[in-house]
């Protein structure tokens, strides 16, 4: 998951990428790209927008920071909805193994919290990184401030 989100943000296979297509105005996003952009958390989503307008660079090292983020937060998702999908098909079935596939369910539930509290406290938060962009958005103030070379800003992104 990690590998495909890192492909849509930073392109792959001919693919501009999302970051490309809202710096250099690109294109418009492909349907998959579309799709990543609904189901990707929507902060971070921002940020990527607003520092690829800004600079490339900067995008992509958020990008390689948030990818990890990114597909844990839409794994978390996946598997949650994929269990909901199964209560109720079991609550739907009055099958005489349903309570005890509720219980199931529920013992599932819990390991997959522990799992995902574990996880969370591996691996960056979206705190972390709303405080890596804000990092770096400072860092870039300053190159511009002391009057660094960067590359021209973005007239308009293709995606929002």
């Amino acid at each position: 998951m990690r590998t495909r989100v890192e492909e849509v943000l930073l392109g792959a296979a001919g693919n501009a990428g999302l970051i490309a297509k809202a710096r250099f105005n690109q294109g418009a996003p492909t349907a998959q790209e579309q799709a990543f952009m609904e189901l990707a958390p929507l902060a971070v989503v921002a940020m990527l927008r607003n520092l690829a307008l800004e600079d490339d660079g900067a995008a992509r090292l958020l990008a390689r920071e948030a990818g990890p983020v990114i597909a844990l937060e839409m794994t978390v998702e996946l598997v949650d909805e994929l269990v909901r999908a199964v209560r109720l098909a079991a609550s739907l079935n009055q099958h005489h193994l349903g309570p005890r596939m509720q219980q199931k369910l529920e013992e599932a539930q819990r390991r997959l919290a522990e799992e995902r509290k574990a996880l969370h406290e591996q691996r960056s938060r979206l705190e972390d990184l709303a405080q890596y962009y804000n990092n770096l958005r400072l860092s870039l103030r300053q190159q511009r401030y002391r009057g660094s070379p960067m590359a021209a800003p973005a007239a308009e992104a293709a995606w929002r």
